[in-house]
């Protein structure tokens, strides 16, 4: 049997309006979210969605292929409980105590209320298999853009990040 290569990404230029769109929120909080990220900026006032993508879920490899799956929109909170046929309040408290009852996936906390699940992640777990190998968060902790010990979040948020980089040597 032959080994098929696989191309992997490494930039995918978006603007700020798509990249709101795909992370379910306004422009105004997309512009946040970057600029506590690091992302890597691109001409023209374009994000590298690759390097969003990493940083965010903490991705190695993405595959080319996965790129259109994986720009579409993230889930609430509420879209995730609608699927479940459960509560929103059941699953944002499952989410914080990382309950292993629900073995929820993965999220990330983009603001003080705002909560995101990424559609492919969503799809493993209600079909209960296990993610494809490059969707398994390689390294660092999980993103939290909201500070919780009520310091300075954008404080919190670069120590996350230059903590994450020092990990995961990019």
């Amino acid at each position: 049997m032959r080994k098929i290569a696989i191309k992997y990404a490494s930039y995918h230029p978006m603007t700020i309006s798509r990249i709101a769109e795909h992370l379910s929120v306004t422009r105004k909080t997309a512009t946040k979210v970057v600029g506590e990220l690091s992302c890597e900026m691109m001409p023209g006032g374009r994000v590298n969605f690759v390097d969003l993508l990493r940083r965010l879920w903490r991705l190695h490899q993405i595959p080319s292929s996965e790129l259109p799956q994986l720009q579409r929109p993230l889930l609430s909170v509420k879209q995730l409980a609608a699927m479940a046929g459960i509560e929103e309040h059941t699953i944002r408290r499952a989410g914080n105590e990382r309950d292993p009852k629900w073995r929820l996936p993965h999220h990330a906390d983009l603001g003080p209320r705002i909560r995101r699940y990424l559609p492919a992640h969503v799809d493993a777990w209600r079909l209960n298999e296990p993610f494809e190998w490059w969707l398994e968060p390689r390294f660092g902790k999980a993103v939290r853009l909201v500070d919780t010990t009520g310091g300075d979040t954008a404080k919190a948020s670069t120590m996350l990040y230059l903590r994450n980089k020092e990990q995961s040597g990019y």
